[in-house]
């Protein structure tokens, strides 16, 4: 069925009314190809609609600029996008609704120019593969905001409506959910007396037994002009949670740009600022603001933004749906429109829902950390529809690709509620599938089961020029238009190597088998057999090397051993550790000094001369540092205590013998 709409319907007919007037500004030579381009639009014959408006295209881009030329090219841009778009040409599709907008934008189609952008964005293919990265050889993000992490997510949710779990003990949800949770999402409605609730007093007190931060959300549903008559309120509220002895990120009056909280910008960020104002009073209080991932078409983000000295975290809601309003739309074409507004349906893709709030902090470069306050997928809907297949096929996609493709999120809070007066139910608590789904995506070591935690990695879509480790762990973020269940497949030097059907499509390679040198990576998204997106990467592969220490292989975690002119280097205080060494490290002169084994050894990153016992021995290969890590050679640090060190070439092992 053809996926026009009726935009495009009311671009053909005001062009048409037009023709006439404008004749002289037209080639007779195209008379023919828009009385056929008007046939197959009437019959709606979407090849001959694609095959006869490239043709008129082609004609007009070369005439001078007129109105006339103007206006066919607007209408015809517009339409072969349509078409190209039913045919699955969607890179063509792509190319001429962009090629649209700025015809658009002079004839005042803002409807049409929106919905251009927008399926701009939707049609474009993404297939990006992310290697795990111990040596963080990309740079971390990290804004230094109050209760940011430095490495990894804040996870969790809200239970209080999970009447297994009743508040947030530790200890009940990891029975349930089988992990700790390093954040918990809370709720307040403004005007609601904090203090009145007992579970309040109770929420916290296992909230800070657990060591959580807390994503409070404080609801108002109206904007709120006579914001200094709530002061007291305000501030009691804003004490109370200053006495908690817990971590809190209050969000405060979200989702503006959708809601009636919103309908007078100037208002509303004078209360926020006011409300900000009295929170940062409080040490243990953070300020995030929070949008819906999606503007109502007449609101921005900007025009609500209080200001980088009011917020301390930006925030987004983020719902993947898979039908708008919980329904399918009879109207197919009414579908397609509601959809690609709302990215609902085939183009409920999370890394593209939060690209707008991205794309937004860095035009006006917002330096801070972003948040998902609220998210989820549903399990079904108000009216029956059963949507689990599909929900549960996009816990990966939100949990696993959106982490990947935005480091920049710190915190991620899911929406454990069930809301009989909305239309769709996201709630986990009373569905084992998508519990299921949840538990498995949030296992990923990326998201923290205490904010104190270092992960000691990073997902990053850069692979080394080099491998020296046996296995390579490699995930993908995937999207294709109007794909849902796809499945990636990860070749090496065209041979089978792993896949998998659920986001974010981890898998662990197996490099020992590989000769050294050149191999190519090839990594397929397709689904039902169909081939849709395809990446190499080139890598070079170098046998990894062993060390050996009276028979035990040892284990780096950071840094893997490798050669510099004939000489093994490793972390420095893996090796010092190992052979029972203690180490005095002096920053400002950077010296490192350790006594074991009858021995005391001194050296200066960088210098080619250490110093044992007082005796000066010269390195071939000076200590130094790589990928932020202090390596020294091995040979040179195991026989300074009394070691002895051989190389056994066959299986590239430095093998210690330490008395």
């Amino acid at each position: 069925m053809r996926k026009s709409t009726l935009i495009s319907f009311v671009i053909l007919l005001v062009f048409t009314a037009r023709l006439v007037s404008y004749a002289a500004d037209i080639p007779k030579s195209l008379w023919a190809d828009i009385d056929a381009f008007g046939a197959y639009y009437a019959a709606g014959n979407d090849e001959g609609i694609y095959s006869e408006g490239c043709k008129i295209i082609s004609v007009m881009e070369a005439q001078p600029e007129s109105q006339t030329r103007t206006e066919m090219l607007a209408g015809k841009y517009y339409q072969v996008a349509q078409a190209a778009e039913a045919l699955e040409l969607y890179d063509e599709a792509v190319r001429c609704y962009l090629k649209y907008i700025p015809y658009g934008e002079i004839m005042g189609e803002t409807d049409g120019v929106i919905f251009a952008r927008k399926k701009a964005k939707l049609l474009a293919g993404r297939l990006k593969v992310f290697f795990k990265d111990y040596s963080f050889s990309r740079p971390v993000i990290y804004y230094g905001a109050k209760f940011e992490p430095e490495e990894g997510v804040l996870f969790g949710s809200v239970y209080d409506k999970d009447s297994r779990v009743n508040g947030y003990d530790k200890e009940k949800i990891k029975e349930f959910y089988r992990k700790v949770n390093s954040a918990n999402l809370v709720y307040l409605e403004f005007g609601d007396d904090i203090e009145a609730y007992g579970r309040y007093d109770r929420f916290f007190g296992e909230i800070k037994n657990s060591g959580a931060t807390v994503m409070f959300a404080w609801n108002t549903a109206l904007f709120l002009p006579d914001i200094e008559e709530y002061s007291g309120y305000i501030k009691n509220t804003i004490d109370y949670l200053g006495n908690t002895g817990v971590n809190i990120i209050l969000r405060f009056s979200n989702e503006m740009n959708v809601a009636p909280n919103g309908d007078n910008p100037s208002e509303y960020i004078r209360a926020f600022r006011y409300v900000a104002d009295v929170a940062h009073t409080k040490s243990n209080i953070a300020v995030c603001w929070a949008p819906n991932d999606i503007s109502a078409l007449d609101r921005g983000f900007k025009e609500y933004y209080p200001g980088d000295e009011y917020v301390d975290w930006i925030g987004v809601s983020l719902y993947m749906n898979r039908f708008f309003k919980g329904v399918p739309n009879p109207d197919a074409k009414q579908q397609d429109i509601d959809d690609t507004y709302f990215l609902c349906g085939d183009y409920a893709d999370p890394t593209l829902r939060v690209s707008d709030i991205v794309e937004f902090m860095r035009a006006e470069d917002i330096k801070k950390p972003l948040a998902i306050t609220e998210c989820g997928t549903p399990q079904k809907t108000n009216f029956t529809e059963d949507c689990l297949k599909w929900g549960t096929a996009h816990i990966g996609k939100l949990y696993g690709e959106l982490v990947r493709n935005y480091p920049q999120i710190k915190l991620i809070c899911y929406f454990n509620i069930e809301r009989k007066d909305e239309s769709q139910r996201y709630q986990l608590y009373d569905c084992p599938q998508l519990t299921e789904e949840y538990i498995r995506a949030v296992s990923d070591d990326i998201f923290l089961d205490s904010a104190e935690r270092q992960i000691g990695f990073c997902y990053n879509p850069v692979i080394s020029d080099s491998i020296s480790s046996e296995t390579l762990e490699v995930s993908a973020s995937a999207y294709y238009p109007h794909t849902d269940y796809g499945m990636v497949t990860y070749f090496i030097d065209g041979i089978y190597a792993g896949g998998s059907a659920v986001a974010p499509y981890n898998c662990v390679l197996d490099l020992s088998g590989l000769s050294e040198g050149s191999h190519i990576l090839k990594v397929n998204y397709a689904q039902d057999g169909k081939e849709l997106l395809v990446k190499e990467y080139g890598f070079n592969c170098i046998k990894p090397i062993n060390v050996i220490l009276n028979g035990e292989k040892l284990v780096f975690t950071d840094v893997a051993p490798f050669i510099v002119d004939g000489r093994t280097l490793v972390p420095l205080r893996a090796i010092f550790e190992a052979l029972g060494a203690e180490i005095e490290w002096n920053d400002e002169a950077k010296t490192v000094t350790s006594k074991g084994r009858g021995a005391t050894v001194s050296f200066t990153i960088g210098s080619p001369e250490l110093i044992r016992n007082g005796e000066v021995i010269v390195l071939d290969v000076p200590s130094q540092i790589y990928e932020s890590r202090t390596v020294v050679p091995v040979r040179a640090i195991a026989e300074s205590f009394g070691a002895k060190v051989s190389w056994i070439a066959e299986s590239r092992t430095v093998d210690i013998i330490s008395e």
